[in-house]
């Protein structure tokens, strides 16, 4: 599936819109046909390299609704069609305060993952749409 994305090449640089292409999920994956995605200040904060060194190129953008476009061969609980919201986030260490609160997005040990470099090239991209199911 081809899509546009905005992809970060450079830090301070404005982002380049391309068409990337999607690989299918895997066994344990699902894919996300996106209505909506927000740019939000985390996004901003790792355009400028504020979130340390950030494996470039990248594609910003965690914060995700839309539909089941496919899904691995593994995956039972959502089938294509059923409408969710998805994040990039890790799901937390379970230990720390925020995490014993049910706040796992504001975790003390693991640390927002914008972007998934190993799985991204500028023409080719999974992890922005296809995320590992839980």
């Amino acid at each position: 599936m081809k899509v546009k994305a905005a992809i970060q090449y450079e830090y301070h640089k404005p982002l380049t819109i391309e068409e990337v292409e999607l690989e299918d999920p895997g066994p344990h994956d699902v894919m996300i046909k996106m209505a909506a995605c927000a740019i939000c200040h985390s996004d901003v904060h790792c355009k400028h390299g504020e979130h340390g060194i950030v494996p470039l190129p990248g594609i910003g953008g965690h914060e995700i609704s839309g539909y089941i476009e496919k899904v691995g061969s593994e995956v039972t609980y959502v089938k294509p069609g059923d409408l969710v919201i998805a994040t990039i986030i890790p799901a937390g260490c379970g230990k720390c305060y925020y995490c014993s609160i049910g706040q796992s997005n504001m975790c003390t040990t693991n640390r927002l993952a914008l972007f998934q470099p190993d799985t991204l090239s500028p023409k080719k991209a999974s992890a922005s749409l296809t995320l590992k199911a839980r």
